[in-house]
């Protein structure tokens, strides 16, 4: 007997302390009791009596915790037999959720609005007496936002107000595909109230995909009586075809941006090699700034300063499409150049005088420098062109003018060759261009569109810490980009009324998707696992192949 005592005395010192997790307490959980808010059955107008318990469960919300018990009341008549149950109740919480509808807004706006971080949530919650994980913060969250977002467009109704005030809507579609392998998010916006109408996956970017989503938006905006006034996008193919199948004799307009970026693509090009070329040759800063060490007199501070300007020159950014970086580093680099050659004729300085050997080199460039300012001149003409403010018939006709000239520069070979991509360009979206001019309702580009996606991205990435959004925007983008700007109380409103039949197979699509998901991320890490997974669950399932 002492043996077997001091054995289980060695094995407890070895072993560590399993802690259990300790259980909820619901003894300070007030008890609350439901029932129908009316006596008297709707159908037949008799009597309700209380049949039994619908539900009961314990429920945290902002004002407390509380044990609710939902009772059916069924007609006193035998003939009629309806069941009812209070609807106060069942909008206390979701099914098969312990967190009030307020508990959910409250983490979305904390999420959304705030841009906190789950740690974060989860220590403000726990403030406010809420028991609460952070694992069920970020699950808690994913139910927020695709319960916001399976809210119809017909519940909005300042986006109505607003439509009606336009005469209509202006849809602005985009794709967001973050890496290769996964499906393809496609975002339609209203590019007059930036009201995102809808986003969903497409795994394959056909045209008759794209065509269905389109349709559902415009079935929805019927059934409101808002018209479509014009579609607004770039020029992919698969969006253009199924713009027309959807949307037949609705005006699709090209986004500016994208003609000038795809047009201007070759004289970028060559800009961006000639500033490759002259940040090349522009070396030896660093030498003449350790040289300046122990220095104080006058012309080792500009010398220094020089040093500073040519540097901050040499990253000198570039936007596309026509902010020419080269040739903007070209002419400071000549601007710097006479400067220190005058101060050079003031006094003679060693230093000084090897900085002008550097910055002297961008007489190298003036051949490059040439071939694309000649180039850079129809580029600019280009979007002159398109920002005029006349009329349809008259960019047509300057626009065509345009076109020739540059055919003729064409044929002339040597440089002029690199305009081929800006006519090709032009004549390709010229059915596209032009609808902009005569309605000021359509936007020139899809730039609000653009900026919501890129706002999504950086609100991801305050909200995470996490540099890469690909992940996210794979398995939750979708539901994001609907999560609209409101008020605590609003977002209760909002949710109480969503559909729940609704809400369940948005949800059910959502788990399947995030199951997809992890089983993607497993194949190039555990791959065997998987597989492994996969087999012993066809087993557990009687090894049989399913029916058709």
């Amino acid at each position: 007997m002492s043996q077997a005592i001091n054995y289980l005395s060695d094995i407890y010192m070895v072993c560590p302390v399993i802690v259990m997790k300790k259980s909820r307490d619901y003894s300070r959980y007030k008890k609350m009791y439901f029932k129908p808010e009316f006596g008297d059955c709707v159908a037949c107008g008799h009597r309700l009596k209380r049949d039994h318990i619908a539900w009961r469960k314990h429920i945290q919300t902002m004002k407390g915790k509380i044990f609710a018990f939902s009772y059916a009341y069924k007609c006193s008549s035998t003939a009629c037999g309806r069941t009812y149950r209070s609807a106060e109740a069942d909008l206390l919480s979701l099914p098969f959720r312990t967190y009030s509808l307020d508990v959910l807004a409250e983490i979305g706006f904390l999420r959304h609005e705030e841009k906190r971080s789950i740690p974060e949530i989860d220590e403000s919650l726990s403030r406010k007496r809420i028991d609460i994980s952070e694992r069920e913060c970020y699950d808690l969250v994913h139910l927020f936002e695709e319960l916001i977002a399976t809210r119809p467009i017909e519940l909005d109704q300042d986006f109505l107000e607003k439509a009606g005030e336009n005469g209509g809507i202006v849809l602005a579609i985009d794709g967001v595909q973050p890496e290769r392998g996964n499906s393809t998010l496609y975002v339609l916006q209203d590019a007059l109230t930036s009201k995102v109408l809808y986003a969903d996956y497409l795994y394959n970017s056909s045209s008759g995909n794209i065509a269905a989503i389109i349709g559902k938006v415009r079935d929805a905006l019927e059934r409101l009586g808002i018209p479509i006034i014009a579609v607004i996008s770039d020029h992919q193919v698969s969006i253009r075809l199924g713009v027309k199948r959807a949307l037949p004799g609705v005006r699709h307009q090209f986004c500016h941006f994208h003609v000038l970026r795809n047009a201007c693509l070759p004289v970028m090009d060559l800009d961006r090699n000639l500033k490759k070329k002259i940040r090349k040759r522009i070396r030896g800063i660093p030498k003449i700034e350790r040289s300046l060490q122990g220095r104080d007199d006058p012309m080792a501070s500009q010398v220094r300063d020089a040093c500073s300007l040519l540097r901050g020159l040499l990253i000198y950014p570039g936007t596309k499409p026509l902010t020419f970086s080269g040739m903007s580093v070209f002419q400071r680099l000549a601007s710097i150049d006479g400067t220190i050659r005058r101060m050079l004729l003031a006094g003679n300085d060693s230093d000084l005088r090897k900085l002008s050997g550097i910055t002297g080199r961008w007489r190298e460039f003036i051949g490059d420098y040439r071939k694309v300012s000649d180039l850079a001149v129809y580029a600019n003409r280009l979007r002159e062109t398109l920002a005029s403010e006349s009329s349809s018939d008259e960019v047509k006709r300057t626009l065509t003018a345009f076109l020739e000239n540059i055919r003729r520069k064409i044929r002339e070979g040597g440089i002029w060759s690199n305009l081929t991509a800006m006519a090709d360009t032009i004549e390709n979206h010229w059915d596209g261009l032009f609808f902009c001019y005569d309605d000021k309702r359509i936007p020139r580009t899809d730039n609000n569109l653009e900026i919501t996606i890129r706002h999504n991205k950086t609100s991801y990435r305050r909200m995470s810490g996490f540099r890469s959004w690909d992940s996210f925007i794979a398995q939750y983008g979708r539901s994001t980009f609907l999560i609209p700007h409101a008020s605590r109380n609003e977002l209760v409103e909002m949710e109480e009324k969503v559909s729940r039949e609704a809400f369940s197979d948005r949800w059910r699509e959502f788990t399947s998707r995030k199951k997809c998901q992890a089983l993607m991320r497993k194949a190039s890490t555990g791959y065997n696992a998987a597989l492994k997974t996969i087999e012993s669950r066809w087993r557990l399932s009687g090894g049989s192949a399913g029916t058709k």
